[in-house]
Formats: C-alpha cells, structure tokens, sequence
C-alpha cells in the first residue's frame, strides 16, 4: 500500500508509514459500511402477484363447481376482480421497486422479486 502523504510503498497491514510516520487508512476500511437491504416494495409486489394467481385459480374451480339452474356465481365474477386488480396492482409495485432498485446503486436488492410480479 502506497502512502497517501509521501507515496511510498509500505506493506498491507501497515498502521503508519516506515518513511514518514504518517497513519495509514486502508480503503477497504470504511466508516460507513453499505447497508444492503431487500426492497420492501418488491417484496410487497410479488405477494401481490401471488395472492392475484391464487385468486384466480379460486375463480377457475368456482366456475367448476355444479351451479343450480346454470347460472353465473357471483362469487366467481368477485374472485377475478380480486385477481385482476391485484395483479395490476403487482404489476405496478413491481415496475417503481425495479426503478427504484436500479437508481439506489447498490444498496437494495430484490430485483428478481420486482421481475417475478412483473411477468405474472
């Protein structure tokens, strides 16, 4: 490791130079480690995307179901819905967490979350 005052080649592990007794700093050291995080965002979408798949796997076995006269449950019609709106809502949640992932710069993960609920 070179010295940051005289520029003189020292060894690694050295706390001060040989040379001029200036205190080294080693720039792995850092006092301000880097916090990675899981976004929270991207969690929050693909649970949005999960619970829209199994909304509408619910609506598919409704549908299944024998009905009296034939006639359209309305249960069914409300599962859908649920399941529409919430995977809109995954899709949406899934895009700004990608975005903000992306402009964070390293500091949060969870990209594969965000893509999951954006291509359910």
């Amino acid at each position: 490791m070179n010295c940051p005052i005289c520029g003189k080649e020292n060894p690694d592990d050295a706390r001060e130079c040989r040379f001029c007794k200036a205190t080294m700093t080693n720039p792995l050291d850092s006092s301000n480690p880097v916090n990675v995080r899981v976004s929270r965002l991207a969690i929050t979408a693909i649970v949005f995307a999960l619970c829209g798949l199994i909304f509408t796997f619910v609506g598919f076995l409704i549908i299944r179901l024998p009905r009296p006269l034939g006639t359209r449950s309305p249960l069914a019609d409300m599962f859908f819905f649920l399941s529409l709106l919430s995977l809109f809502i995954a899709l949406i949640l899934g895009i700004i967490s990608l975005t903000e992932i992306w402009k964070s710069g390293g500091e949060k993960t969870g990209r594969n979350f965000a893509v999951g609920a954006i291509l359910t």
